[in-house]
């Protein structure tokens, strides 16, 4: 294909994919996943504290395939200061409370509208208490859209809604949170 035709066609797929809610990022190019299928909402916008930086490793640990949850696309941000995370768990498995998927934001939605919103299966988690940390200083985190999940009551899309990936690992005392407070029961 001439050059001129992979330019032409590469617009009339960002005009198409702009209009479904895809990703057109400024240079152009469509944002996709690792499957090669269109992601939505726009780059994530960082917090104060955290820089970007290039770890492809980390990055990929935290993309998924289309219906496999996780994040579609993303970035990798290195903390430079504390920045407050929140995540929702499942009070009947202890394990993970400290676990790998954490969000900017303090939740207020119901259970239902978390689930759909970051692609949660109800056999991943009951997502019924709350706990909130800090992100150590000189840990490595990804941040990124959400990625659709295939589960038992249905597909889960995608979504614009950033997610924030830590690889927290407490077996293996590979923890990059601190200051841990309890929220409690949720919602």
């Amino acid at each position: 294909m001439s050059n001129t035709l992979h330019k032409i066609a590469l617009t009339v797929v960002s005009i198409a994919l702009t209009g479904c809610g895809g990703l057109v990022r400024h240079d152009g190019e469509v944002a996709v996943g690792i499957d090669g299928l269109a992601c939505f909402g726009g780059p994530p916008v960082p917090p104060a504290g955290v820089v970007e930086t290039a770890a492809p490793a980390l990055l990929d640990q935290a993309r998924a395939a289309s219906e496999k949850g996780g994040i579609c696309a993303g970035k990798v941000f290195s903390v430079q200061r504390s920045v407050r995370v929140y995540r929702v768990w499942d009070s009947s498995k202890s394990h993970s409370r400290i676990g790998r998927w954490w969000s900017l934001n303090r939740p207020n939605e119901s259970r239902e509208t978390y689930r759909q919103t970051y692609a949660i299966c109800p056999s991943w988690s009951a997502l019924d208490h709350l706990v909130s940390c800090d992100l150590v200083a000189g840990s490595l985190v990804v941040i990124g859209t959400t990625q659709s999940a295939a589960c038992e009551d249905g597909v889960h899309p995608k979504t614009s809604m950033n997610q924030v990936y830590i690889a927290n690992n407490p077996a293996q005392d590979q923890v990059f949170v601190e200051n841990c407070k309890d929220e409690g029961a949720w919602p």
